[in-house]
């Protein structure tokens, strides 16, 4: 990490000001930021995913219904907004296990 993603990260950025606050120890304000999304997002797609599974399959079928709606149309305007609730509730569950340093579920 250190050797590979904080010099690509500095270079990004510039290498300057709330982007590493101890340079001589590799500590980075960025690449806390990246490490702990990179821990988060196991947990958050799971969660997501179940939540996504959880949609009716009756409200699936309606939507196809109608017409001949592609499966993006039907995802997009049916199940990402009834599942909304717990797409946010995911987001919300999953940086604390991630920031106590559980990261196996």
């Amino acid at each position: 990490m250190r050797t590979i993603i904080e010099p690509a990260l500095a270079h990004i950025t510039g290498g300057h000001g709330t982007v590493s606050v101890a340079r001589s120890s590799g500590v980075g304000l960025l690449l806390a930021g990246v490490i702990l999304s990179i821990m988060i997002l196991p947990t958050m797609v799971a969660i997501s995913r179940d939540v996504l599974m959880a949609v009716p399959d009756v409200e699936i079928e309606g939507a196809f219904a109608p017409g001949r709606r592609l499966a993006g149309q039907v995802m997009r305007r049916v199940v990402v907004p009834s599942a909304r609730a717990g797409i946010l509730g995911a987001t919300r569950l999953s940086p604390p296990p991630a920031g106590m340093g559980e990261t196996s579920r």
